[in-house]
């Protein structure tokens, strides 16, 4: 079977809307987090008289692989998923179900990731975007806390499986990044209904 990255988005929502594991939520959460950022892409692509050459092409460089980074979690979320399931019908595999529910765990972690960096994307250049496309910028701002919201619910969904080593690891990080992240996102929407 085709990537699920490469399947028409009709192929692909009919293979979300199937009774079987995966893909499921975390794959998901990777397409809208790439909507986010090619919505973006959009506004910003618009907006190019805005920008110094230089910077313009630095920020598509920069946009073109968070979306790549993206759009590859829509296939990568399937793959540890699938393997996850597959060691726990397995009694003789006891001995990787830490590292599969670890793996399992680090998909939404770099979804994640993918949110903080856009993030940063947006706060930075939010003044440049034309107005014009407000209600695009708007739309893939609540994309983004979509996906986001959604990758910090499968991380939740696997903690409670880890070991305590790797339990602290994602304990800090979502000390840090998702409350750092909830707070951006509450300011880039004050900045953007001020701005409009």
């Amino acid at each position: 079977m085709d990537s699920l990255e490469n399947l028409s988005l009709r192929q692909y929502l009919d293979n979300l809307a199937q009774k079987s594991p995966a893909p499921g939520g975390g794959s998901a959460a990777a397409v809208v987090v790439s909507v986010a950022v090619a919505l973006y892409k959009m506004c910003f692509s618009y907006s190019k008289k805005n920008f110094d050459a230089v910077e313009f092409k630095d920020l598509t460089a920069q946009i073109n692989a968070l979306l790549d980074s993206a759009v590859s979690f829509i296939q990568k979320d399937k793959d540890v998923y699938s393997n996850l399931v597959e060691i726990l019908k397995d009694k003789s595999r006891g001995d990787e179900i830490q590292s599969a529910y670890k793996n399992a765990a680090m998909v939404p972690l770099e979804i994640i990731n993918i949110c903080r960096k856009m993030m940063d994307v947006i706060l930075i250049n939010i003044s440049k975007i034309e107005l014009v496309f407000l209600s695009d910028l708007k739309s893939s701002v609540n994309f983004l806390k979509s996906g986001f919201k959604s990758a910090e619910y499968f991380i939740d969904a696997n903690l409670k499986c880890l070991s305590l080593e790797d339990l602290e690891f994602f304990e800090n990080f979502k000390e840090r990044e998702i409350e750092y992240l909830k707070s951006e996102f509450k300011r880039v929407e004050k900045e953007i209904e001020n701005g409009s």
